[in-house]
């Protein structure tokens, strides 16, 4: 019995990192569109591939720019006196956990 909840726990392990990664549970939900929409096998795969390739570029843009100009605000700030902040994606995740709380976890599931 030991080995049946072993290897169940490894599914659930393995099922949870491939559902974490926002570019593949996009791919999932449009290729689920699609095929709900009843299109073609060729245009299901190619909607995927394009959500999963569009998504990484965005993500990929918005990284780069915040890293691009966060030395450039923390010149200007120094030089001029000025205070402001750039978008960081990781500092609007963790103020949204801390404005939501416990139901952050949530947040996932509603579309």
């Amino acid at each position: 019995m030991e080995g049946v909840q072993t290897m169940f726990a490894k599914f659930i392990d393995v099922i949870q990192t491939f559902l974490t990664e926002p570019a593949i549970l996009i791919g999932i939900l449009v290729g689920v569109g699609y095929a709900l929409d009843k299109k073609t096998p060729i245009k299901i795969i190619t909607g995927m591939i394009s959500a999963m390739v569009g998504l990484m570029m965005v993500l990929f843009g918005g990284f780069q720019f915040s890293a691009t100009f966060k030395p450039v605000a923390e010149a200007v700030s120094k030089a001029y006196g000025v205070h402001g902040y750039l978008m960081d994606s990781y500092a609007m995740k963790a103020a949204t956990q801390i404005a939501l709380g416990d139901n952050f976890g949530y947040v996932g599931y509603v579309f």
